[in-house]
């Protein structure tokens, strides 16, 4: 089963584990502060039904953000250098996965920035009544679904890579490391080839939604998931050295546990998929690379900026092949 968004199942034990130097959620090291949300964008019904325990009945001045461990906390976003400029009002915004859980809350997160129109990619058509929103039959799998959608698509200024799939096993089935391969890792190749010319042309932004696991896996529990977000990750960060001459910007997010359907049995701490979501388009405004969204991730993000693995990446996308 392909599910529309699989980051936090990634993480179901992370909180039982140190990172950056601090365990995550077990002390007060973890900065974080409480989200004041603005208001809504006129006009911008959220994708969830009213009166939804996480749509507080559609009233803007009761959506805030919050984890289910504690209230209204999300990771502070260190200001930095990158490129920036990437606002969504009045933009074209399409997202993967777009009918629950992180998707989901990405959608309604650009509806509520201003955007212009939102490509609602699922399996099946989601109807919406908001009329900026196009819903589209896009099965990341399906080559034809994917060139049909492509052809709807006039203009694009974000893509939103965020459709993907995670199972328990072994690593002894070579056909569920193929079917976490084809989604997670073919899905989002084709998705992007289709959708790069047009974000080419905006001179856009393309973001995948990874997870933690793909800096470090979960052997035991999720490892194909864990190999198919990994290979996800190199693809992003090829990508983005391949079209950044184009003004192009590519950005990796690597959530912790978030509350969605995947993980929501499991009495862990969760952040809400609308704090992702928030914290997701504000990295994305800051030029942030790499983009950790929650209390979970937050405390690696100084850390990887800096790490030898970071700056092996800028050095070796200078690297240009040799001319016979």
């Amino acid at each position: 089963m392909i599910t529309p968004s699989c980051a936090a199942l990634g993480t179901v034990f992370f909180s039982q584990y140190p990172v950056g130097g601090y365990t995550a959620f077990a002390d007060s090291a973890i900065t974080v502060e409480v989200s004041k949300r603005r208001p809504r964008h006129p006009g911008a019904p959220s994708l969830l039904p009213a009166g939804s325990p996480r749509n507080h009945g559609n009233d803007a001045n009761q959506r805030r953000r919050h984890t289910t461990c504690c209230p209204d906390l999300r990771p502070i976003t260190p200001k930095t250098t990158g490129v920036t400029g990437v606002t969504i009002k009045d933009k074209t915004v399409l997202v993967t996965g777009a009918n629950r859980g992180i998707g989901q809350a990405l959608a309604a997160e650009a509806l509520a920035r201003g955007a212009k129109r939102v490509y609602a990619g699922t399996r099946q058509p989601l109807p919406h009544p908001d009329d900026r929103v196009t819903p589209l039959s896009l099965d990341v799998t399906s080559t034809a679904q994917i060139q049909a959608a492509a052809g709807q698509v006039e203009s694009l200024d974000m893509l939103i890579n965020n459709a993907g799939i995670a199972l328990p096993d072994d690593l002894t089935d070579p056909a569920v490391l193929e079917r976490h391969l084809a989604v997670n890792l073919f899905g989002t190749y084709a998705v992007t080839q289709a959708f790069l010319p047009a974000v080419t042309r905006s001179r856009g932004a393309i973001v995948n939604i990874l997870s933690v696991n793909a800096l470090a896996p979960l052997p035991f529990i999720i490892p194909a998931y864990s190999v198919s977000k990994a290979a996800a990750f190199s693809l992003t960060q090829s990508l983005r050295a391949r079209v950044a001459g184009q003004g192009v910007r590519v950005h990796a997010v690597l959530p912790g546990p978030v509350d969605t359907d995947m993980i929501r049995g499991f009495d862990i701490p969760k952040a809400s998929p609308e704090s992702v979501a928030l914290a997701i388009f504000d990295a994305v405004d800051n030029g942030e690379e790499e983009i950790f969204p929650d209390p979970a991730s937050a405390p690696m993000a100084a850390h990887w900026r800096d790490s030898a693995a970071k700056l092996l990446e800028r050095q070796l996308a200078q690297v240009a092949p040799v001319s016979s």
